[in-house]
């Protein structure tokens, strides 16, 4: 299972201690002194956290107006082997691939190869059925298909392609009434993945790697198959566990993780291709991309969700709206102006990878971790709301 911000959400945030006096991560308070530290202050967070035993390993990387400006790693790649994390690997990004598969529809879109109205009954049998055959890629795109996360009977990794896999989702059907309430799902992405592949006739990893990752640089992000890859050294074992116990659930030197490429989740990538493809969104955001043209960003966004979360849970969000677009989330000033620009764009994997883009800032952040079942994520956007983007807010305005 494969989440974003919802997931756990009020487990996470009780976790984080937030809500009590003073901003807290774990049960360890942030010191006062640590109060405007700048970007640095995160990898100071990244530190106290990997002490405290709350994750195995952090990298923190911050970029303002294409200048890098922290890129730090910090903790264990492998913790019961007592390997040092360096800056560089290549993360599980888990959920983080969705905004790439929705970059890939966007592009598609704009190529008149599919609509948001189209049908996913018109690509995909096994979607022609009675409370399947009205659903639009529109409804994929911002988790309003009905479905719930989960998976479709047996687990993902037991099919042999995107396309079983969503065809078994059509089978099945959807969990919910389809009217028009978010609902976060892999399901929405996968359906999607296979969309695209009927569409074009093409192969998911080839569509992502010759339209997205291939334009914007990001040579270090794949699928990857288990073959021979020179990236495949650097590719992190993923740690499972809690504060105290981050056992190895597996390395690559096990082979693939994925069986097969899907847009919920199987990218694997560095901190610095995910800026490059960020830094792309907030360039079409202000109309100046050379990939993403400025009608697909507006739309990303246009049709979003407004999310209710815990209070404390979003930091960022706070006086604002949370919402999710087309495989994005996002936070906006106004709740409802279909033209707003958004104040941040962010996504977040469940195995702890965390990516924010802010265009009025020009900044960058990505903290990412391989610790799947931590619960950081409240804590470390206190930290980078009240560190870094509230005194370059007070110096824009």
């Amino acid at each position: 299972m494969n989440g974003w911000w919802m997931a756990g959400a009020a487990t996470c945030a009780v976790a984080c201690g937030l809500g009590a006096a003073g901003a807290t991560y774990g049960t360890h308070p942030l010191a006062p002194a640590q109060a405007a530290g700048g970007p640095h202050a995160l990898v100071d967070f990244a530190e106290q956290v990997v002490a405290a035993g709350e994750v195995a390993g952090v990298e923190v990387y911050v970029e303002r107006a294409g200048e890098v400006l922290v890129h730090e790693a910090v903790g264990s790649a492998d913790l019961p082997r007592g390997v040092a994390l360096n800056p560089g690997r290549l993360h599980n990004l888990r959920s983080m691939t969705k905004p790439v598969g929705g970059t890939l529809a966007q592009l598609l879109i704009d190529d008149g190869v599919l609509s948001p109205d189209d049908r996913v009954a018109d690509y995909l049998d096994s979607f022609r059925g009675d409370r399947t055959g009205t659903i639009t890629i529109e409804e994929l795109l911002t988790h309003r298909a009905g479905y719930v996360q989960g998976v479709p009977g047996r687990p993902w990794r037991t099919f042999a392609s995107v396309q079983a896999l969503a065809r078994a989702w059509g089978q099945q059907g959807p969990s919910r009434p389809r009217d028009g309430s978010w609902s976060y799902a892999d399901a929405h992405a996968d359906i999607l993945a296979a969309v695209m592949e009927a569409a074009t006739g093409q192969p998911l990893d080839a569509l992502v790697r010759e339209r997205v990752l291939e334009p914007l640089g990001m040579h270090d992000t794949l699928w990857w198959d288990g073959t021979a890859d020179p990236r495949s050294s650097r590719i992190l074992p993923l740690h499972w566990g809690s504060t105290g116990n981050w056992p190895v659930s597996w390395r690559p030197e096990e082979g693939a993780h994925y069986p097969y490429p899907m847009l919920s989740q199987s990218l694997h990538g560095t901190a610095s291709d995910y800026a490059a493809f960020l830094r792309a969104w907030m360039d079409a955001l202000q109309g100046r991309s050379s990939l993403i043209s400025a009608t697909a960003a507006r739309r990303a966004f246009a049709n979003r969700a407004a999310i209710a979360v815990p209070p404390g849970f979003s930091p960022l969000a706070e006086g604002r709206t949370l919402s999710y677009g087309h495989m994005w989330g996002a936070v906006h000033e106004a709740p409802t102006d279909p033209d707003e620009p958004p104040f941040v764009i962010t996504h977040q994997g469940s195995d702890g990878t965390f990516a924010w883009a802010f265009p009025e800032l020009d900044l960058i952040v990505l903290v990412l971790t391989q610790s799947r079942g931590q619960a950081i994520h409240p804590a470390v956007e206190r930290v980078l709301a009240s560190d870094v983007v509230n005194p370059l807010l007070s110096e824009l305005r």
